[in-house]
């Protein structure tokens, strides 16, 4: 795929460092297609298979820092990456998951085909300020994913980034992309996926989104048929 690159604030460097985005592996409320955030839930068969190939191919790059996601999903994703490494594996609350608040445990099909549509309406547009039942809004989500994002761009060496769907995507959107937050949807972020923005200089460059070069083309087609919507 063609680069996409975007210029940016970084330390003075002529060398460049990577950023990995990788969401976390598979879960059974992702296989059955049910918003998660804050339920703490951990890896099935297929996530736990994500995890190993994931490590095997990250062993080939040096890496400074892991930071993950608080959620147990995300943590048991970076361990067998840290281990390969070498790194550490340093607990960063920022890239927790968006809370999806009373939504929590449903399908978007669910969602949408009921009443309800109409209260998750003001959130998915980017209109609620602070969040309404119980979600947390689009614009608090990107004002952590730029806090991360930029103290990452201060810092020499690569990082890999164990985070979740809805929050990766903004991440990317609001950060890489500079579209607004409420866009993240036109993006996609399959479990155990990889995406790569490479730091120059003044610009950052994306060269892998959503990538699965290190899996199996058997465990891909897993993986696409476990899938889950998310909340539009």
């Amino acid at each position: 795929m063609s680069s996409h690159s975007r210029r940016i604030r970084t330390v003075s460097s002529s060398k460049p460092r990577s950023i990995f985005l990788i969401r976390h592996g598979s879960t059974e409320w992702n296989a059955s297609g049910r918003l998660n955030s804050t339920t703490d839930l951990p890896l099935n068969d297929l996530g736990k298979k994500q995890a190993k190939n994931l490590a095997a191919y990250l062993r080939h790059f040096k890496i400074s820092r892991i930071l993950v996601s608080p959620r147990t999903r995300a943590i048991e994703t970076s361990q067998p990456i840290a281990r390969v490494s070498r790194s550490q594996v340093i607990i960063d609350p920022r890239l927790r998951e968006i809370d999806f608040g009373v939504f929590e445990g449903r399908t978007p099909h669910d969602i949408l085909s009921s009443k309800d549509r109409r209260r998750c309406h003001p959130w998915s547009k980017g209109l609620a300020v602070r969040g309404h039942d119980g979600l947390e809004s689009l614009r608090l989500a990107a004002k952590r994913a730029k806090d991360v994002f930029d103290e990452i761009c201060e810092q020499t060496g690569n990082t890999i980034l164990v985070t979740h769907g809805a929050f990766g995507r903004v991440l990317l959107a609001t950060c890489v992309f500079g579209i607004p937050a409420n866009r993240y949807r036109t993006l996609r972020l399959n479990n155990g996926g990889i995406t790569e923005i490479v730091l120059l200089d003044n610009r950052n460059v994306l060269t892998k989104l959503n990538c699965y070069d290190h899996e199996p083309e058997k465990l891909v087609l897993e993986v696409q048929k476990s899938h889950s919507g998310d909340l539009t």
